[in-house]
């Protein structure tokens, strides 16, 4: 299923320059009536997007992922807002500066970002 058209072109504007793929590959994976909620972009240009079911992960050129929110580890790392995503024994990491990690709270929770 699609994201519907402004939802890809949002995504698309978020991830741009180098979006188009990493935007493609969300799109293909989000389900029938699944919500998008968040986007972020770590370090290295991967992608991890953020639905009310799940997390998509996309490493660059390749399809996106999909994790169970029990599938996920959070790890703080220190100010600034840098985030680093990897999968690790199966499941995707996600290491994330302070004020990302308490946007992030805000999200699972259903809340919109802030």
């Amino acid at each position: 299923m699609a994201l519907p058209l402004d939802d890809l072109r949002a995504l698309v504007a978020r991830l741009a320059p180098k979006g188009d793929r990493a935007a493609d590959a969300v799109s293909a994976a989000v389900e029938e009536g699944e919500e998008l909620r968040e986007v972020l972009v770590d370090v290295d240009g991967e992608v991890v997007a953020f639905t009310d079911r799940r997390a998509l992960f996309v490493a660059p050129d390749s399809a996106a992922q999909g994790f169970g929110y029990d599938a996920i580890d959070v790890r703080r790392r220190g100010d600034g807002l840098s985030v680093d995503a990897m999968v690790e024994a199966g499941r995707l990491v996600i290491e994330v500066a302070r004020s990302t990690f308490t946007r992030l709270a805000v999200v699972a929770e259903g809340a919109p970002p802030s």
